[in-house]
């Protein structure tokens, strides 16, 4: 699973949690999975 696939996974289960905080910190996390993909990006489009 790419990271893309993992934070919209995220997201989704994210939504469905009931404890607010949690639910932040998850964001937080899908948050930089999405930095981490754009950024591997620029590298393979740069190497490749």
């Amino acid at each position: 699973m790419n990271n893309e696939a993992a934070a919209i996974a995220v997201m989704r289960a994210a939504d469905r949690i009931g404890d607010a905080a949690l639910k932040e910190q998850l964001f937080h996390v899908i948050q930089r999975m999405n930095q981490d993909a754009a950024e591997l990006r620029v590298v393979r489009d740069h190497v490749g």
